[in-house]
């Protein structure tokens, strides 16, 4: 069996307009915007509320690494670390609760995994190409985990 077939997934919906580019640009933007979330929050003086000093250093903690994930994430996938500051994110920082987002989060990228494979396979697109991404994706979700703990 190959490698890609493990993520084939026939009952995925793909879009007619993607191409190697088009899904490489989308996680790049999604590693600036996790970027931006993670370092503000990082920033904020009492983002927690009620809690006591070592929550708090934790959730900066915590956030410190997501930033580290997100630059290693988006070096993989060959972006630059320019033009980081282009999102508002604010009130996402604000809000954020690393461990319940981690949960979803690694969801998303194991669909992202099953999307791209079924998408090489689908299309004929390059599969060394697919491979790579979904190896990406994987290592993304191992430093997420590792980054939380």
């Amino acid at each position: 069996m190959k490698f890609l077939d493990s993520y084939f997934d026939p009952k995925v919906k793909l879009l007619d307009e993607d191409t190697e580019a088009r899904i490489s640009r989308a996680e790049q933007d999604r590693l600036k915007k996790l970027f931006n979330v993670a370092t503000t929050a990082s920033m904020m003086p009492r983002r927690l509320t009620d809690a006591m000093p070592e929550d708090l250093a934790a959730d900066k903690l915590k956030a410190r690494r997501m930033a580290h994930v997100a630059t290693n994430s988006l070096k993989s996938w060959g972006a630059s670390l320019e033009g980081m500051n282009g999102y508002d994110v604010r009130r996402e920082a604000a809000i954020v609760d690393w461990n319940h987002w981690s949960i979803d989060h690694q969801i998303y990228l194991l669909q992202r995994q099953f999307y791209i494979a079924t998408w090489a396979i689908s299309t004929g697109g390059d599969q060394r190409w697919a491979k790579s991404a979904i190896t990406k994706l994987s290592n993304e979700r191992t430093w997420i985990e590792r980054a939380l703990r």
